[in-house]
């Protein structure tokens, strides 16, 4: 089990190159990360790893989809905040199981913030996100 004072990412992508790219920016903000390349193994890894305070998932993936795999996090660990970070818009759903959509190629702040967010509302980060990125300024 990993113990630590950063917030713990899921992070699932079918794409190696795309994985290994939002891994890299996401421990560059602060988070401890834990990848993926298959929803099936990222729903392993929840299962059995408590400390993982949160998911970032592409949407199109071979087997089951960001949908399908946030439907399925959502009946084991409903408290868990799914984000998904794809280069497709968001399906018209009447309720979404995810927490927040972003698009690829967009300015990754946005996601940041998000996960800074989720992070100090679990008790994760000590300062407010907005304070925090004061401080980094």
């Amino acid at each position: 089990m990993m113990h630590t004072n950063r917030p713990t990412l899921l992070v699932v992508d079918d794409d190696c190159d795309v994985l290994e790219i939002s891994c890299a920016l996401l421990r560059h903000f602060g988070f401890a990360v834990v990848p993926a390349s298959d929803p099936r193994e990222a729903l392993h890894l929840l299962r059995n790893n408590q400390e993982i305070h949160g998911v970032v998932s592409d949407f199109r993936m071979p087997v089951m989809n960001g949908e399908e795999l946030a439907r399925a996090i959502k009946t084991f660990r409903p408290e868990v905040p799914v984000f998904i970070l794809s280069g497709t818009y968001p399906p018209e759903l009447d309720i979404a199981p995810w927490d927040g959509w972003f698009q690829k190629g967009s300015p990754i702040t946005a996601l940041v913030t998000e996960l800074n967010a989720m992070a100090y509302k679990q008790g994760k980060l000590r300062i407010e996100p907005q304070e925090r990125q004061r401080n980094a300024s």
